[in-house]
């Protein structure tokens, strides 16, 4: 619920109708799915949520306190977490706010990498190597897949190549026209 009433917030920010915002958050699968099913997600989704709002409101060391008990809820919660922590330096067209809101989650991050040094060993096997051209690879796939879905796999395989194709430039079309829409205001 906490999750919900930050959506809410932010859509009202963004003059978005709160009923569309909350209805499409319901019905989503990333939000049903870590929210209600991986309950190890849900604190951290409803922190990261709350540290968008205050990016809005421009409480920086708040933010970084935000971010960083995320962090501490769910590692995952890094990336995000640090897309908030850059958002208020652009929100408040000031550098500076965005190192205020890292310098307060570095003691959360501390507390996360005692964690992770702690469990560092315990699976061995369980994951690969580390492979950064590998990394970048499934980070696109599943980048693509968070957009389209599995439409691309859903299609005759002789024709998938064309329709990974138009949704590629779909894409990079929609991008290129939030910039220009973006920095034209």
């Amino acid at each position: 619920l906490g999750s919900l009433a930050a959506i809410v917030r932010i859509a009202r920010i963004c003059h978005v109708s709160p009923w569309l915002a909350a209805g499409l958050t319901l019905g989503s699968y990333g939000f049903a799915y870590t929210a209600g099913i991986a309950r190890g997600f849900a604190l951290a989704e409803c922190l990261l949520l709350w540290s968008i709002l205050a990016a809005f409101a421009g409480r920086t060391a708040l933010v970084g306190a935000l971010v960083g008990a995320a962090i501490c809820a769910n590692y995952l919660a890094v990336f995000v977490g640090s897309v908030a922590i850059l958002a208020v330096g652009f929100t408040r067209r000031a550098w500076m706010a965005s190192v205020t809101a890292g310098l307060t989650a570095l003691p959360f991050l501390a507390l996360a990498a005692w964690f992770f040094v702690a469990q560092k060993d315990s699976r061995p096997g369980q994951f690969p190597p580390f492979d950064a051209l590998a990394v970048v690879e499934r980070i696109a796939r599943y980048s693509a897949a968070s957009f389209v879905g599995g439409l691309p796999r859903y299609v005759d395989p002789s024709v998938q190549p064309i329709v990974q194709t138009a949704l590629v430039v779909a894409l990079v079309a929609l991008v290129l026209w939030s910039l220009r829409s973006w920095f034209a205001a």
